[in-house]
C-alpha cells in the first residue's frame, strides 16, 4: 500500500497545483455567476433555478467534443475521439481517433490522472497534423467533470489547464463530494430528488463547493435538465477559462437531447470506430 499511497500523494499535490492554475472566469474576466448564492442549496430541498435558452454567442461558431472509451476488457487501452463541428452550419468538420495504452491505475476521484495523458497526446497530434487553425474550437466539451471534483480539478479542468484551452465538463453520472450532506450525498437519493424538482428544460440545481476549496457562496457545478424528454439531468461544471454560467449556457444551447451534441457525437463515433476495428470491451 505504501507504493499506492505515494502515488496518491503525488497525484493529490499535482491536482492542487492544477486547481491553483485553473481559471473559472470567462474571457472578459467576469465570473458571470449572477446573484446565485450557493447557500440556497439546502441538503434536503435545493432551490431550482431556470436557465432561459439563448442562441450561442456569435463568437462561438466552432465547438469541439472529446470522449475517451475503454478499448479492452482490462481497461488498459482506450480510444480517444475528437469531434469538431460548426454550430451554425450544423455539420461535423472533423472526426479523429487515436488508440492509447493506459498505464495509470484507477483510483476513485483521480480519473483525470489516468485519462488526461491519452487525451493530451491525441489532442496534440490532432491539432499539429489535422486541424486547420481556422477551425480551432472556441470551447471544448469533455465527457467528465471539471470543477465539480474533490479538489476542483476533474478531467475537464486538468486537460484545460495542461493544454491551455477553454473547456467545459459534462457527465451523465453523479459523484457526490465528501462534503455533501443529506440527499446530495447519495447518488440514488439525489437522482430521486432531481427527478422530483427538475421539471422542464433549463431547470438546474447548484452544487456547492467545500469551504476549504471555494467560498461558501460558490457553486462548483450544477445538475441541469437538458433534453426535451429527459428525466435525468447532466452534471455540468466549468473546466478552464470559463464560468459555471457559461458552461451551463453552452451545454444547454448544444443539447437537443440529454447529452450535448459534441460529446454525443464523439461517443457515437468512438463506439463505431471500435466496432470497425474489432475492439472488444
Amino acid at each position: 500500500m505504501n507504493g499506492v499511497d505515494g502515488v496518491i500523494d503525488r497525484w493529490t499535490e499535482y491536482q492542487w497545483k492544477i486547481r491553483e492554475r485553473a481559471v473559472y472566469e470567462d474571457e472578459d474576466g467576469d465570473n458571470n455567476e449572477g446573484n446565485y448564492n450557493a447557500t440556497d442549496t439546502n441538503e434536503f430541498s435545493p432551490v431550482v433555478h431556470h436557465l432561459p435558452q439563448r442562441a450561442l454567442d456569435e463568437k462561438i461558431e466552432i465547438v469541439g467534443g472529446i470522449d475517451i472509451t475503454p478499448a479492452s476488457s482490462s481497461h488498459d487501452e482506450c480510444i480517444v475521439t475528437i469531434v469538431v463541428l460548426s454550430v451554425h452550419a450544423q455539420r461535423v468538420l472533423y472526426t479523429y481517433h487515436e488508440a492509447h495504452a493506459i498505464s495509470e491505475p484507477y483510483v476513485p476521484s483521480y480519473l483525470a490522472m489516468r485519462e488526461s495523458g491519452p487525451i493530451r497526446r491525441a489532442y496534440t497530434n490532432f491539432t499539429a497534423h489535422t486541424l486547420n487553425p481556422m477551425h480551432t474550437p472556441a470551447v471544448w466539451l469533455i465527457d467528465g467533470n471539471g470543477r465539480l471534483h474533490e479538489r476542483e480539478a476533474g478531467l475537464a479542468t486538468q486537460v484545460g489547464v495542461e493544454l491551455g484551452i477553454r473547456t467545459v465538463g459534462v457527465t451523465k453520472n453523479y459523484y457526490p463530494m465528501t462534503h455533501f450532506h443529506g440527499a446530495l450525498s447519495h447518488p440514488k437519493l439525489f437522482k430521486g430528488l432531481a427527478q422530483q424538482l427538475l421539471n422542464r428544460r433549463g431547470d438546474w440545481i447548484g452544487l456547492p463547493g467545500a469551504s476549504e476549496n471555494a467560498s461558501a457562496n460558490t457553486y462548483i457545478g450544477a445538475a441541469l435538465l437538458t433534453g426535451r424528454n429527459a428525466t435525468n439531468p447532466v452534471f455540468v461544471s466549468a473546466g478552464h477559462r470559463c464560468s459555471l454560467q457559461f458552461a451551463l449556457s453552452v451545454t444547454y444551447a448544444l443539447s437537443k437531447h440529454r447529452i450535448p451534441l459534441p460529446i454525443a457525437l464523439a461517443d457515437k463515433a468512438g463506439r463505431q470506430y471500435m466496432r470497425e476495428h474489432s475492439y472488444h470491451c
